[in-house]
């Protein structure tokens, strides 16, 4: 029994140093859980601070070391779970702000735009926001360069534009003053090209080119037509001067002829008593008639002798140039003796149109319509449908038919 206790005495004795051992280590390890444990709780308010930097938060507030202390095990949950949340929110704000990124590359146009992901990845991020930047700068250059040259281009045409105006929303009514003055601009030059194009049909100058290699040439052919008629013109004045002085000198010789004509006259009364007897001598009926009869201005017969000829054709506006005028003048022979009669050529009057008339091979052409007479020409149209599949040409002979008299005597 002693032998017993003493054994159980032992026993004891090494639990006990046991007990002592391990709860010595038991609460070693108990002091570096709480310090590891306290290292935990400032980590995660650090972290929780980090994330609340910028964003309006406080959850660093919330979870400060002391409400994460182990002596307060039962509110861990709920704290540490707030931190979980701000965490799910700045995950979603990269995934937006990521995905706000790409729409911005894709309305940009931007060529090659960063996958998706890579707006997100944290070793991709920085390359892919890099990129984007790049280019939207870019962009922004090149809005900005774009902008100052349409001001300076409205600028040369009398337009003022505000950069500033250009970039708000109301951009499109700001370049519409630009848009309009082009239009106005454009359609100044087409005002002048046509009276440019009827310039060189009056001064006899070739058609005008219009494109840009041919411009400069065609209104210098045009200003080169105007030079000679105006050096022309110096000539006539110059003639003209000269026929003055002619015409002074004619005058006085007139003069002296006029006293002769008038002698003559009185001879010619007599001869013409003389003959009105011998007519009555050789048939006292008085039945004797006129060998001829003189044709009188604007006369049925004077107009029936009228014929000219077509000197031009606008095939652009479709009207043709005739070379009969308000000063035209058809010849009656009488004898030896030519009497000139003006046919009164007017406006809105019909004319026939024939090619080889004074050949065996004439052939009708069409009608043209009188519209403008000036004192050596005339301007006339073409009557749609007149020349079937026939075309006027320069050369083709025009005259009035006994229709177009009739109309005109009536």
């Amino acid at each position: 029994m002693k032998i017993v206790n003493l054994i159980l005495s032992i026993l004891i004795l090494l639990l006990a140093v046991a007990s002592a051992v391990f709860s010595y280590f038991l609460f070693e390890k108990r002091e570096q859980m709480v310090k590891g444990w306290e290292k935990m709780a400032v980590t995660v308010n650090q972290a929780s601070a980090e994330l609340d930097k910028g964003s309006g938060t406080n959850i660093a507030k919330l979870l400060s070391p002391e409400l994460l202390s182990h002596e307060k095990y039962s509110d861990l949950d709920k704290n540490l779970a707030q931190l979980t949340q701000q965490a799910q929110k700045v995950v979603q704000q990269r995934d937006d702000l990521g995905s706000t990124i790409k729409k911005i590359a894709t309305v940009t146009e931007m060529k090659n735009i960063p996958n998706a992901d890579d707006f997100m990845k944290m070793d991709a991020y920085a390359a892919a926001k890099k990129n984007v930047l790049d280019w939207v700068t870019e962009s922004k250059e090149r809005q900005d360069g774009t902008i100052k040259m349409v001001c300076e281009t409205a600028s040369k045409l009398g337009v003022s534009l505000t950069a500033d105006a250009l970039r708000t929303p109301e951009y499109a009514s700001e370049f519409r003053k630009l848009d309009t003055k082009i239009m106005a601009v454009q359609s100044r030059i087409s005002n002048d090209n046509d009276s440019f194009t009827q310039l060189a049909q009056i001064l006899g100058s070739s058609t005008p080119d219009f494109s840009e290699s041919a411009y400069s040439n065609s209104i210098k052919s045009i200003s080169d037509a105007a030079q000679k008629i105006k050096d022309d013109l110096g000539s006539a004045k110059s003639s003209l001067e000269s026929a003055k002085t002619q015409l002074a000198s004619m005058q006085s010789t007139v003069k002296g002829k006029d006293s002769n004509i008038q002698n003559l006259q009185k001879d010619l009364k007599g001869k013409e008593e003389q003959i009105a007897k011998l007519k009555l001598i050789i048939n006292p009926a008085g039945n004797v008639k006129d060998d001829y009869k003189l044709w009188t201005e604007g006369s049925p017969e004077a107009r029936m002798a009228v014929q000219g000829k077509i000197i031009d054709i606008n095939r652009k506006y479709g009207f043709v140039v005739v070379d009969l005028g308000a000063n035209t003048k058809v010849e009656q022979s009488i004898g030896n003796k030519i009497n000139p009669v003006n046919p009164k050529i007017t406006s809105n009057i019909d004319m026939v149109v024939a090619r080889g008339l004074e050949g065996d091979n004439t052939q009708y052409v069409g009608r043209i319509k009188i519209v403008k007479v000036h004192d050596n020409c005339s301007i006339a149209n073409i009557i749609p449908g007149s020349t079937g599949d026939r075309e006027v040409k320069i050369g083709d002979t025009v005259y009035l038919s006994s229709d177009a008299v009739a109309a005109m005597s009536k």
